[in-house]
């Protein structure tokens, strides 16, 4: 058992099927709302699926082992804050560039791109936060492993002595 967890925490299989999972899901809402436009959802969900993983594993492999783990926490809180709104919106971006290209005549309606922007940074940081709340866990379980491994080092030291 314990050598299965093992193999698919070290070859990130869980991710493989979340992010499949989500960009299924949200492809699937985005169906029932635009039926028909199977090129256009499909896209929608490629792009927020990308800025999501964009975010998600900049905080994880990057703040979290060079601000979290130095004991910057605010800096950590804020940088992570600052990539999700970041990835948001170059999603709104990607998104208004893909419907300019795709639909002759078209306009922005800046109060439909402000609700989807403010949707995009909740949603990103949702999943943001549950993916660097799995990352702290690991890193305080291997954390406590290493303090017990080291005790017993340091008492198998001394009945040598």
């Amino acid at each position: 058992m314990k050598k299965g967890l093992k193999l698919v925490i070290r070859y990130k299989l869980l991710h493989v099927v979340f992010w499949t999972i989500k960009a299924v899901s949200l492809y699937h809402e985005l169906d029932q709302g635009r039926p028909g436009r199977v090129f256009a959802n499909w896209f929608d969900t490629l792009d927020v699926i990308l800025f999501q993983v964009l975010s998600v594993y900049t905080c994880l492999y990057y703040l979290l082992p060079r601000l979290y783990k130095k004991e910057k926490y605010f800096r950590f809180g804020l940088a992570a804050t600052l990539v999700v709104i970041i990835t948001a919106f170059f999603d709104i971006v990607v998104h208004l560039l893909f419907l300019s290209a795709t639909k002759p005549g078209f306009h922005i309606n800046y109060r439909h791109s402000l609700v989807t922007y403010l949707g995009n940074i909740v949603d990103g940081a949702i999943v943001t936060v549950g993916f660097i709340i799995i990352g702290l866990i690991q890193f305080y379980y291997e954390k406590e492993q290493n303090n017990k491994r080291l005790e017993k080092e340091k008492l198998e030291a001394e009945l040598i002595t």
